[in-house]
């Protein structure tokens, strides 16, 4: 047995991180939390590997974020490349320039295809069998390992699966376009010799479910963490200083919810309930803040819902985006934190809402109650009396409140970084 694992990372979704904006997802963070994590450990030792069109920027993320320059890359490099990484960058950041609406933009899209097909032909392997002959394990936190390392038989691949949302939740996006290339290359590469990483037992069991090319034992359940700067906080300054950035009032109590603005999530059931609630309790000292990045087609449908409440539509407040340091003062400061999610394969935001004292009305269905257990209160996230009951014990029960803000503390204990890298890097001894 290797008394050390030499990995190679596969840091694709580095890309979406370069700047602090709405593409760094979830999985993103749980992507750089785990090579975060991996880095502090002396039993493992990291390079970076990305494909062709991420290469340039996954290097752009390492001279942007000094504590990531001294890693190992091992991606493509060049001329070639680095103007493949800028076509893409551009049309990731300008994606309407793909639509085909117009003449000048399919005229855009033509050639930059072309320009792509060229530099293609251009960019060989940068990475040969005998430089990956220094490292044993291969891992990838998403998406599919690309096919220049799997010609090689002596690296043991392992990947992190996150959920089966494009299967188990398309009734969710019905007449919308969502791009599922990249999950169907993941799903089609599925198979019984390599090894899989689960974001929780939930996400486990459905993958078993849907693909009978997966061996059970090589399927392992590791459980995210959530940052150490997820913590309560109780400076009524800092407090205040947010409430005015996210133009909340100074005067009103608050509901804390954070996800993408997309189906889903299942918002417009919670501002549906929420202005039930207030409207027939008489409630004026309290609004519902979303924070989070959106799809603007589903954005417009939840404009609709929301100006449909006529003069409650005043009291639901869409901040978007939300700066990282700014999450936990957010969540700490709520009355109460909403995650009604009709599908989730872990539930991040739950977590870090626990992790600053939060109480917490979720959804009772798929990963979630893995994650939330009693700390807070669970239901039917199509159940109207259930939301708006949820909503009325929360608010006007302190005591209970502030028994669920002790046990979400205290449950978020169970989780943390440190023990899910220690699954993995565990596994990946054994089979080593």
């Amino acid at each position: 047995m290797h008394k050390k694992i030499n990995l190679i990372f596969r840091a694709d979704i580095l890309a979406s991180g370069i700047e602090k904006s709405s593409s760094r997802s979830g999985i993103f963070f749980a992507a750089l939390n785990i090579l975060n994590e991996m880095l502090k450990r002396d039993d493992v030792e990291v390079a970076l590997y990305s494909s062709k069109f991420k290469s340039y920027a996954v290097q752009h993320f390492q001279k942007l974020y000094p504590e990531y320059k001294d890693i190992k890359f091992l991606g493509y490099k060049g001329i070639f490349c680095h103007l493949l990484g800028l076509i893409d960058l551009y049309r990731r950041k300008y994606p309407k320039s793909y639509s085909s609406d117009n003449i000048l933009k399919m005229l855009i899209r033509f050639v930059n295809v072309r320009l792509i097909n060229l530099f293609n032909f251009f960019i060989k392997d940068s990475i040969d069998n005998k430089e990956l002959s220094n490292y044993n394990v291969i891992f990838s936190p998403n998406g599919v390992i690309p096919n220049s390392i799997l010609k090689n038989k002596n690296l043991k691949k392992f990947t992190m699966l996150h959920d089966l949302t494009r299967i188990t939740a398309k009734d969710c996006y019905k007449g919308m376009e969502i791009p599922i290339g990249d999950f169907e290359k993941l799903f089609n590469s599925l198979n019984k010799n390599d090894w899989y990483f689960t974001n929780s037992e939930y996400t486990k069991q459905d993958f078993l479910k849907y693909c009978n090319n997966l061996n059970p034992d090589h399927v392992i359940t590791a459980l995210l963490g959530a940052n150490e700067n997820f913590y309560p906080v109780n400076n009524i300054e800092e407090i205040k200083q947010v409430k005015v950035k996210y133009n909340i009032p100074q005067n009103k109590k608050y509901i804390f919810s954070l996800c993408t603005l997309e189906p889903r999530k299942n918002l417009i059931f919670a501002v549906r309930n929420f202005a039930k609630f207030i409207k027939e309790n008489n409630i004026d000292d309290l609004v519902f803040v979303m924070g989070g990045g959106h799809w603007q087609k589903f954005l417009n449908v939840l404009q609709k819902e929301i100006d449909a409440y006529g003069d409650l539509k005043d009291k639901i407040l869409p901040i978007g985006y939300v700066d990282d340091e700014d999450l936990k003062t957010l969540y700490s400061a709520s009355e109460m934190f909403v995650y009604t999610s009709l599908y989730e394969g872990f539930g991040m935001p739950v977590l870090e809402a626990m992790q600053c004292g939060c109480a917490c009305i979720t959804s009772n269905v798929t990963s979630i109650p893995e994650v939330i257990g009693d700390a807070g209160i669970q239901i039917n996230p199509k159940a109207d009396d259930e939301m708006t009951d949820a909503y009325k014990k929360m608010y006007y029960e302190e005591d209970f409140r502030n028994q669920c803000k002790m046990r979400a503390i205290e449950r978020a204990k169970l989780f943390s970084w440190k023990k899910c890298v220690d699954i993995i890097v565990e596994t990946m001894k054994k089979v080593v």
